[in-house]
C-alpha cells in the first residue's frame, strides 16, 4: 500500500470510529432512559421484526454469541419486556414481545428519532 492510499485508509477508518461513536452514544443514551441496555434492545428489535423467535434465531439474526443473547433474554424475561412460550414441537422456548415491550420500543423508536 502506498503512503498517500494508506494515509487515505487511516483517515477513513479514524472517520468511521467517530461516526460509529456518535451512533452508539445516542442508541446507549435511548436505551438506557428506556431501562435497557443497547443489547437489550437489539434482542427485543429482533424478536418484533420475526414476530416471535428462540434464543438461537435471535442470536443468528443478530450475528452474536448464544449465551449473550441468552442472558439478555432472561433479563428482559425477569422485567416483563417478553413473554416465554413453548415452542412448536414442545421442546424449546419462543419469545415474543409483551405489551410492556411493545410499549418500550416504540419508546425507543420515538427516542432514536429524536437523535437522529
Amino acid at each position: 500500500m502506498s503512503v498517500g492510499c494508506e494515509a487515505r485508509y487511516i483517515t477513513t477508518a479514524y472517520c468511521l470510529r467517530l461516526l460509529w461513536d456518535r451512533i452508539y452514544e445516542g442508541w446507549s443514551k435511548s436505551a438506557s432512559d428506556q431501562g435497557v441496555t443497547v443489547t437489550e434492545e437489539q434482542v427485543l428489535w429482533a424478536i418484533w421484526l420475526m414476530g416471535c423467535g428462540t434464543v438461537t434465531e435471535v442470536a443468528r439474526r443478530l450475528r452474536r454469541d448464544k449465551g449473550t443473547i441468552s442472558k439478555c433474554v432472561y433479563s428482559l424475561e425477569e422485567s416483563g419486556l417478553i413473554i416465554r412460550k413453548a415452542g412448536p414441537d414442545r421442546r424449546s422456548y419462543v419469545f415474543e414481545l409483551s405489551p410492556e415491550g411493545d410499549r418500550v420500543r416504540l419508546g425507543l423508536a420515538k427516542a432514536h428519532g429524536r437523535h437522529s
